[in-house]
């Protein structure tokens, strides 16, 4: 009997064969490493049969199959019967045991299979291993499948199930945790199987629920089945003698990881900082010592906070003692919980409140370093004249870290505007930032002059563009220097007005400094004011360093309206992809409707985006973890600095 929560999501096969072996099954042989063009004594060596194929079903038994190896020692030689001499081998070793000649299936996948003989001959083949078995869910009647079997389908469109998610063509990494599958009721349906098909998979599930999610072992084996191509799944919704079966979908697996991550989230209802392990998808509130942060007040603004890249510090923005007051954490000698460090209303200058923070990624070869937004608090007027700058200071004690920036703030382009914000600091590093002019007039002709004036600190911008510069730290005099300014996404000239003028925000470096993401909308972006037009406009856009060139990754957003803000990258990248986090309203089947923000993934292909013009993002998946209804905001995801209890 299986969890109650079952489920299973229809996945990819394990990658193909290398480009060296023959269609036969056989490889040629080594070239001598000390003599270029040589070839080595061994000959070539054919696997027979060249594809093995095999079973494994979801309780763990596998099939076996034995194979013969033959060696050929010249193209004119006679084979030879090398088998019991020869070394078997799998690229992916958890696919199968091998003994002696015989290979028994573990698990589903596709993998190479490679043979040796001592004397260097090499040769290779394919490893074939589908994944069969059906659950049912607990309580369930268990001749329900050969009902289904047994029922003819009805057609009619009307009593069909729709699968509402996953979503069709999402791609997820090969570590997704559990996944859940939502689908609407079909017709006058009793009982519902998840089946899915593929070259690696052909499983079925069975329940009279709308949804299904499996328990982390069994996922494991479902997903380690398959990964680098898709499989296809449907619904069949059983109504006495006849059934209904959904439209396919189609899941991609990639081959490759998100390891050693995790997602430092604000969950707007409790009001609270959520850590969430990505892999194990376990969820807890960010622990804390020694701090008068109290999670759950509703007057601890912390959605605007910031995470180191390795995940050991964090700084925040509060109202319980000044407006906009900073403080920051940082993890404690033990490991499991984070310690204060600034308090707000301490330890920096009164008067002044802070905002959006980078911190430095190498304090370990530098100093600690944090640069926040700084700019002039009015508690009782919502916008009010002044600028927002930057201010370097050790996240420790609020001191000023010596840099050149009183004098590098004067040097931003023309244009653009003394107001700098929202800025990301990657270890080589690279600088980036939103630059605008709060006090810009209204560009509508005639109009009476207007200004986009700082509503108490940095949480609107309009007209923004996205700028780059260098910060490097010289050892000797313990002193950061900011470099040049450089804009990489200019707002285009000829707007009419404040209300649609283009506005780019919140960017963010991708691991290895290609790419920025960040938010473009028409007109103010505010964070006051989440139904404002313009975030009902707000979608995520890529910008290629090397070139410029900017896409709107349109294939990974929402419908309109859905207030998509706060892109983050996964720390590392993989082979194939690079995978981007967001904010956005986007429905979550039947349990998110889009009534608050939850937080999704889209995988970037990496070769797209390096080289095209066309959008390089995915169809997105939900992030496993967090609670649909409760709101997620500000997905910054670093490296696992704390274990999740």
């Amino acid at each position: 009997m299986t969890n109650p929560r079952l489920f299973v999501l229809g996945l990819a096969l394990v990658g193909g064969a290398s480009g060296a072996c023959s269609p036969s099954g056989g490889r040629l042989p080594p070239r001598d490493a000390g003599n270029d063009g040589v070839i080595s004594s061994g000959g070539t060596l054919r696997i027979e049969p060249a594809t093995v194929l095999l079973t494994a079903d979801l309780a763990g038994t596998g099939t076996n199959a034995t194979v013969k190896v033959f060696e050929k020692a010249s193209p004119d030689a006679a084979e030879v019967d090398v088998t019991a001499t020869a070394h078997l081998a799998l690229t992916d070793p958890s696919l199968a045991s091998i003994l002696g000649s015989t290979i028994t299936a573990l698990h589903g996948g596709k993998s190479i299979l490679t043979a040796t003989t001592d004397d260097g001959a090499t040769g290779a083949g394919m490893v074939q291993v589908k994944l069969l078995g059906q659950a049912l869910a607990p309580g369930l009647d268990p001749t329900i499948p050969t009902q289904l079997m047994m029922a003819t389908e009805d057609p009619t469109l009307a009593t069909k199930p729709v699968l509402e998610y996953p979503l069709d063509g999402a791609i997820v990494p090969s570590n997704m945790p559990p996944m859940e599958a939502q689908w609407k009721k079909a017709g006058l349906s009793t009982a519902y199987r998840v089946h899915l098909v593929g070259d690696t998979l052909d499983v079925s599930l069975y329940t009279s629920a709308l949804d299904f999610i499996a328990d982390a072992p069994t996922w494991k084996k479902i997903i380690g089945s398959a990964a680098g191509t898709d499989t296809s799944w449907t619904i069949d919704g059983l109504q006495g003698s006849t059934f209904h079966r959904s439209a396919t979908t189609k899941v991609v697996v990639a081959e490759d990881r998100i390891d050693d991550s995790s997602v430092y989230y604000w969950e707007v209802t409790s009001s609270t900082i959520k850590l969430l392990d990505f892999a194990s998808s376990k969820v807890q509130s960010l622990p804390v010592v020694g701090s008068a942060w109290a999670p759950g007040s509703s007057s601890t603004c912390v959605g605007c906070h910031s995470v180191s890249r390795d995940g050991k510090r964090i700084g925040y923005s509060t109202t319980t003692n000044v407006q906009f007051g900073l403080g920051t954490l940082a993890v404690g000698a033990t490991n499991t919980s984070f310690d204060a460090k600034i308090e707000p209303g301490t330890k920096v200058p009164s008067g002044l409140a802070y905002t959006f923070g980078a911190f430095n990624p190498n304090e370990a070869t530098s100093v600690p370093a944090y640069l926040v937004s700084r700019g002039s608090v009015n508690t009782t007027t919502p916008n009010v004249a002044g600028h927002v700058t930057f201010a370097l200071i050790d996240p420790d004690t609020g001191t000023t870290v010596p840099s050149n920036l009183p004098t590098w703030s004067t040097s931003l382009p023309s244009g653009i505007g003394p107001d700098i914000l929202q800025a990301d600091w990657s270890p080589s590093g690279l600088l980036v930032f939103a630059a605008y002019n709060s006090e810009m007039p209204n560009p509508d002709p005639g109009g009476t002059p207007q200004k986009a004036y700082v509503r108490l600190l940095a949480d609107e911008t309009v007209a923004t563009s996205i700028v780059e510069a260098t910060i490097t730290y010289d050892a000797t005099a313990h002193s950061f220097t900011f470099g040049t300014p450089k804009v990489i996404v200019q707002v285009p000239p000829g707007a009419t007005s404040l209300d649609t003028i283009q506005t780019n925000s919140l960017p963010a470096i991708s691991p290895d400094d290609a790419f920025v993401a960040f938010i473009r909308s028409d007109g103010w972006w505010s964070i006051k004011t989440p139904s404002s037009p313009a975030n009902a406009t707000a979608r995520v856009a890529l910008v290629r360093r090397s070139d410029g060139q900017v896409v709107e990754l349109l294939n990974s957003g929402g419908p309109v309206g859905s207030d998509t803000t706060w892109p983050q990258w996964a720390p590392t990248l993989g082979k194939k992809y690079a995978w981007l986090a967001f904010s956005t309203k986007k429905p979550y089947g039947h349990r998110g409707t889009g009534a608050v923000k939850n937080m999704w993934v889209t995988a970037i292909d990496l070769t797209s985006a390096q080289t095209g013009t066309a959008d390089p993002s995915a169809v997105p998946f939900w992030i496993p973890g967090q609670t649909p209804t409760s709101g997620s905001l500000n997905p910054r995801w670093t490296k696992t600095a704390i274990p999740i209890q």
